[in-house]
């Protein structure tokens, strides 16, 4: 008898656990999605940084169900609302799940006018206090879907150097009674350590805040990981302007590497040792440090009258000389380097071609070792490591 009695127990066991298999694998797919009104707002002020918790999306299964998911949520993702601009402004809310796929809908917030004050109340009212322009670029372009490129990469930064976040500020000015950008204006800086889907406050053994004017250097500890960085007004700023509650957040993620600004940091893409390479005079034998990756910070152009001279055959630099490479990097065996663009561009628009009848064979980015490309030929025995390049434009002179 026991023995039945435990051969009835499994039986039982498994026909429920084979039923909920079945009950689960029947649900049916979304296939429809829509913003439910009254859970975002329907205007916005001028220059405001708005959160989007608390939206909700509705979606219609197959079975004509309805489910509610809230924002945030893992299987949603909303758009940036650019709101530098007055006027009706569209947003997009993308939902994922592994039966459905992507599904997308949008929902419009006005942005009110901005309303100048007609008695200021303080030496300076603060205006506006948002997320720094390239990081708004990013914001952008990622929330712009395409079809053949995936605009959804994280924001990287890199642990070589400083990161630089230029908020943009705006106060109302007595004396000149309109609008003016301060020049010394001083952040708190809050930094926090995602973990799931929440974030933890962590200490300085990930970050340092160089300049309370908008300056981090995360620390190697920091790769691999992502923050989220809180900036609001320092307390002292509230001596000479009006107190209020102005802050931005943004999400990051940070990786071994240098943070291209301009030409400058860019010229540490190449790494020959030769003695004769173009750019000695340029870097006057500056230290070099072993760069694993370079992450772009905003749009770069490139200037004939900024690159080094002897990359072009006269001195009015009015001809690209032929078969060389200006950035050439050499990437060790077992090594990985990687350029991440953050979605911006570099413009080689202004580098002058080699004549007007044939190619220069030169090449702006060259992955080997050496300074010359004789003959065309980059000797492949020298690209041992791994090179990844990827989220940026590139635009040449022709």
């Amino acid at each position: 008898m026991k023995k039945g009695k435990t051969f009835l127990a499994i039986l039982l066991c498994a026909t429920v656990a084979f039923a909920a298999l079945v009950l689960a694998s029947c649900t049916p797919a979304v296939i429809t999605v829509e913003v439910k009104a009254g859970t975002y707002p329907d205007t916005v002020d001028f220059g405001e940084d708005v959160d989007f918790t608390g939206l909700v999306v509705i979606g219609t299964r197959a079975n004509k169900k309805k489910i509610e998911v809230e924002y945030p949520n893992s299987s949603l993702e909303v758009g940036h609302l650019d709101t530098t601009s007055a006027g009706l402004k569209t947003v997009t809310v993308k939902y994922t799940d592994s039966k459905s796929g992507t599904l997308q809908t949008q929902f419009s917030v006005v942005v009110k006018e901005y309303d100048e004050p007609e008695v200021p109340v303080a030496d300076g009212i603060i205006l506006t206090y948002g997320k720094p322009q390239n990081l708004v670029d990013y914001e952008t372009v990622k929330g712009n879907a395409n079809e053949f490129i995936d605009h959804t990469a994280p924001y990287t930064v890199g642990t070589d150097n400083k990161v630089v976040f230029n908020t943009r500020v705006t106060v109302y000015d007595n004396a000149t009674n309109g609008v003016s950008t301060p020049a010394n204006f001083l952040h708190d800086i809050k930094v926090e350590l995602k973990s799931g889907s929440s974030y933890q406050p962590v200490g300085n053994e990930y970050f340092t805040v160089t300049d309370k004017k908008g300056e981090i250097k995360f620390d190697a500890a920091a790769a691999g990981k992502t923050f989220k960085i809180t900036f609001s007004p320092d307390a002292s700023m509230f001596q000479t302007y009006a107190s209020g509650n102005y802050s931005w957040s943004f999400e990051l993620s940070v990786e071994s590497g240098w943070n291209v600004y301009n030409l400058d940091d860019l010229s540490r893409f190449d790494n020959t040792k030769s003695p004769d390479s173009r750019w000695n005079t340029y870097k006057n034998n500056r230290v070099e440090p072993h760069i694993k990756g370079m992450f772009l910070q905003n749009d770069i152009t490139l200037r004939k009258s900024e690159l080094p001279e002897n990359f072009f055959t006269a001195t009015d630099r009015a001809v690209l000389n032929s078969w060389v490479g200006i950035f050439i990097h050499y990437t060790p065996e077992n090594e990985t380097f990687n350029f991440d663009g953050n979605y911006f561009n570099v413009s080689a628009a202004e580098i002058p071609l080699f004549n007007d009848a044939v190619n220069s064979h030169s090449t702006l980015f060259v992955f080997g070792n050496g300074e010359e490309i004789v003959s065309g030929v980059v000797d492949d025995t020298l690209i041992h490591g791994t090179n990844i390049i990827k989220n940026f434009s590139l635009f040449g002179n022709s």
